[in-house]
């Protein structure tokens, strides 16, 4: 039953992410190009001038626009589409916190830890304590 449950919740959240994937909120091709591209190597390490050539404009360009449009500056939105993306693996695998912080292309748990607080509030370790006492009540 278990094991069905989070088989359910894995097609849930890839029907979810296809759904996000084929929107283009913002309106302007350049941006979405970067978002797509974003979204596609999300386990990598991604730099500007990678997005950029991606979305064929200048890092400059696209840094400056991402960040008018978007409202953010384009790294800043990496690393919380980065952050917001490991929730799984901390929700749903037994994986280190190291594993899942190389997984997604940063360079150590302790930038990754620093970086899961900002946006979140509280720790990678804590929101896996309380999402598992969370899940294991369903």
């Amino acid at each position: 039953e278990e094991l069905q449950a989070i088989e359910y919740e894995m097609v849930i959240t890839f029907i979810k992410a296809v759904r996000d994937y084929r929107k283009d909120p913002y309106q302007n091709e350049i941006v979405d190009k970067a978002i797509h591209y974003i979204h596609d190597h999300i386990l990598q390490s991604i730099s500007l001038s990678e997005v950029a050539d991606a979305a064929n404009v200048s890092a400059n360009y696209l840094s400056s626009l991402f960040h008018k449009v978007v409202g953010i500056p384009l790294k800043e939105y990496i690393n919380r589409k980065k952050i917001e993306e490991s929730k799984y693996f901390l929700e749903h695998t037994n994986s280190s916190l190291l594993d899942i912080a190389l997984l997604f292309g940063f360079s150590d748990q302790s930038y990754y830890t620093v970086l899961f607080r900002k946006y979140n509030g509280i720790t990678p370790k804590k929101y896996r304590q309380l999402g598992n006492q969370t899940y294991s009540k369903k």
